[in-house]
């Protein structure tokens, strides 16, 4: 049986000390070789000396050290010169902790590290946990500075290093991201998400506990403090690209494939730009400069899925909630005329007007559009609805302002998120800065919710399709119609209802209602009228094939067929419409006319 082995990753001052403080209090052995509280960390480190001592030995014997920006060669940790560590290692941990008790490890020297740990993991035969600390990097370089002196490209150089290689690293083993904020206002949130998403059992409980954790937590320890998702215009847009990312991975219980794959992007567009900081120093403004579009595209990971479903075609773009304006800056690179932003914020709006071809400061909720009606092509409303005192009556608005041929695409977070059920099972249901419970979001929806939604202002859905939480793929059997996730248990879904569970948002498509059909109509003329039954009664199939109870669409299909001399297809046809509607005129008259054409 595998040994549980808790390992706090993260950047140096970045809240791994309370957070492992507070798992030690929880019963997580730290061994008692412990190094001392300092000045600046005056409630203790919570690291073991041993083995703190033994990653400096092995940075030393690699020409580094934990502030070093440079990387290791490929394979660094297979050099023999590294084995006499290993045994240092193995014996430290045989000393420290005994099986089958649960121990904790936190030194951030492990993120640059990992590789020759790991080795040693496995040869033990220990289960590694990781938490990975996030804090906002500003209060991490502030905190560098007092205390090392170090310049804050530095120190947001180390942060990167040290944060994407804790994430890449600690991939495929059971992990969670826990942000240090969140740790200082409400503990036993945290540790009900790490017991959860870890699936492992502490030695104490939070309530046996909870009043010796609320004396050691002391939000007056953190004395470098900024709002969690703020960088600030003079700090390279990479580093807001993963504060954000890694705010993100704090909400979610699994981090889905879009945000590992910009990881991915960043790391490796970071080696290329400098591969050797070493011989060359380090330019973060310039390195980022180069990568400009790619950084805008990480920030805005979620709305890729989105933008796709835009129609090539549209030249008259309305994006409501612009933000920035990247998407549009993308969109009229591609091909579009014009694209107009709104958002509320006048200093987003003011940055907007850089990329758009127009901005509209204000509340879409209240502001008139001054647009002729039907003026544009698409409406992209991304994240928007949910955030709205009515969403119904501003999409009844902004309809009028879309073409009959336009498309309105949106995105809406899924409130049946399996995540969010088991919180309410477990008695809270806290707002977050980010995610599904974003703190901004005034309405809730699930899939059924949306669709009546769009329904009700006048439009019909030609687009429903979802981003799923990873954790549905590692799922044993999808289609059992059952499930557990933390004390909830489910039996009986449907393989739709299973999967919609771990739907965190939904993407829309939508056009005005009727829309469809009158361009269907008007092809179908065109076809019958030139002659061309063959394609007339085609192009109704497909219509068909997409909805099959359409009643009027049957009876046009009746028609072609009778035209086509294909009597007992148009009787199929009328009988399906007769079920439905028995007194039918139309319907009682086409298939009189071919009986008295077979009686002939």
């Amino acid at each position: 049986m595998k040994q549980d082995c808790i390992i706090v990753l993260g950047m140096h001052r970045s809240g791994t000390s309370t957070l492992m403080g507070v798992l030690n209090i929880l019963g997580v052995k730290l061994g008692s070789n412990l190094m001392n509280p300092a000045k600046d960390n005056p409630k203790g480190f919570f690291e073991n000396n041993s083995i703190v001592q033994v990653n400096e030995k092995i940075l030393r014997s690699l020409n580094s050290s934990w502030h070093d920006l440079s990387s290791f060669s490929e394979d660094w940790w297979n050099q023999k010169c590294l084995n006499v560590y290993k045994k240092e290692i193995i014996e430290n941990i045989a000393k420290e902790f005994k099986k089958p008790e649960i121990f904790g490890i936190k030194d951030s020297r492990l993120c640059i590290l990992f590789p020759f740990w790991e080795k040693i993991f496995e040869e033990l035969n220990i289960k590694p946990h990781y938490i990975i600390s996030v804090r906002n990097p500003l209060e991490i370089a502030d905190s560098l500075k007092k205390r090392n002196g170090f310049s804050i490209e530095k120190s947001m150089h180390l942060w990167m290093k040290n944060m994407l290689n804790a994430e890449y690293y600690s991939r495929g083993y059971p992990r969670t991201f826990s942000r240090y904020d969140d740790l200082l206002k409400d503990a036993k949130q945290i540790i009900d998400k790490i017991t959860y998403t870890l699936d492992i059992k502490l030695p104490r409980s939070f309530p046996e506990v909870k009043e010796e954790i609320e004396s050691f937590i002391d939000p007056e320890m953190k004395h470098h403090n900024f709002d969690g998702n703020f960088i600030g215009n003079n700090i390279a847009p990479v580093v807001s690209v993963l504060n954000y990312l890694f705010n993100e991975c704090s909400t979610r219980d699994n981090v889905d494939e879009s945000i590992t794959k910009t990881f991915d992007d960043i790391r490796m567009q970071l080696q290329k730009e400098q591969p050797n900081p070493r011989i060359k120093p380090l330019n973060l403004s310039s390195t980022i400069s180069s990568t400009d579009s790619m950084v805008a595209d990480c920030l805005h990971a979620e709305l890729k899925d989105l933008e796709a479903i835009i129609p090539k075609e549209a030249l008259r773009i309305l994006d409501v909630g612009c933000g920035e304006g990247i998407v549009g800056r993308r969109l009229l690179e591609k091909g579009a005329g014009e694209v107009v932003g709104v958002d509320i914020s006048p200093d987003v709006c003011e940055r907007a007007e850089k990329n758009l071809t127009g901005v509209i400061c204000g509340d879409v909720e209240e502001i008139d559009l001054r647009f002729d009606e039907g003026y544009f092509d698409c409406i992209i409303l991304a994240d928007i609805l949910e955030h709205l005192k009515d969403p119904l009556s501003t999409l009844r608005k902004l309809r009028k302002s879309l073409s009959d041929s336009g498309v309105v695409v949106a995105s809406i977070p899924n409130i049946r998120f399996y995540s969010i059920i088991n919180m309410l099972v477990e008695g809270y249901r806290k707002y977050e800065g980010s995610g599904i419970l974003d703190r901004t979001r005034l309405r809730f929806f699930t899939k059924k919710e949306v669709e009546a939604l769009f329904a009700d202002a006048g439009f019909e859905l030609t687009g429903l399709t979802a981003n799923i939480d990873s954790a549905y793929n590692s799922l044993k059997d999808p289609l059992s119609g059952e499930i557990s996730f933390g004390r909830v248990s489910l039996r009986g879904l449907t393989p739709e209802e299973l999967k919609d569970l771990f739907v965190f948002q939904y993407l829309i498509k939508a056009q005005k209602s009727g829309v469809e059909v009158r361009r269907l109509d008007g092809a179908v003329k065109t076809a019958t009228e030139a002659g061309n039954f063959d394609k007339a009664k085609k192009l109704l199939e497909e219509y068909l094939a997409l909805h099959p109870v359409d009643i009027d669409v049957f009876l046009k299909h009746a028609e072609v067929c009778c035209g086509l001399g294909l009597l007992d297809k148009a009787m199929e046809d009328l009988e399906k419409i007769l079920i439905f509607e028995p007194d039918r005129e139309d319907a009682l008259e086409l298939r009189e006319k071919i009986l008295g054409c077979k009686i002939q």
